[in-house]
């Protein structure tokens, strides 16, 4: 059962508690399950602040932070990755899937239209290349159309 599970699971005790007496211990529950947060938490706060930070409205030390804090945040969210299958597919799906989040994030942050529009270009390309991996030949096609 996972986290959200378990919280739904408390909510909808504490929602259809008939007895008064239950109702405490359940909240006792669903508080401890707040207080500990999802593995994935800390990785999605660190993108989070770096996409932030990144923006084309800082100074360069702002961003430069921005560029430490998303390598951080993509390490905490890349010790979480599960094996898709043997290690080559394992290899090419991960650097595929870096080189498409990377370049969506710079898709964002650049101020030129024309860069942007080329890491669009790649984030496109990054993306078809993850769904022909898997096997979806046929959205791949279409996403790069």
């Amino acid at each position: 059962m996972t986290a959200c599970d378990q919280v739904l699971s408390h909510l909808w005790l504490l929602a259809d508690a008939a007895d008064q007496a239950a109702q405490p211990a359940a909240w006792d529950r669903l508080t401890t399950l707040i207080k500990q947060p999802h593995p994935l938490t800390w990785g999605v706060i660190l993108g989070g602040l770096a996409m932030w930070l990144m923006l084309p409205r800082g100074s360069a030390k702002g961003r430069s932070l921005g560029v430490v804090l998303g390598i951080a945040a993509l390490g905490c969210l890349g010790s979480r990755l599960l094996p898709l299958g043997d290690w080559s597919t394992n290899t090419v799906f991960w650097i595929l899937s870096a080189v498409t989040v990377a370049s969506a994030a710079c898709t964002v942050t650049f101020r030129s239209p024309v860069y942007c529009a080329v890491w669009f270009a790649l984030t496109l390309t990054g993306t078809a290349g993850v769904f022909m991996l898997q096997g979806a030949q046929f959205l791949a096609v279409a996403t790069i159309v």
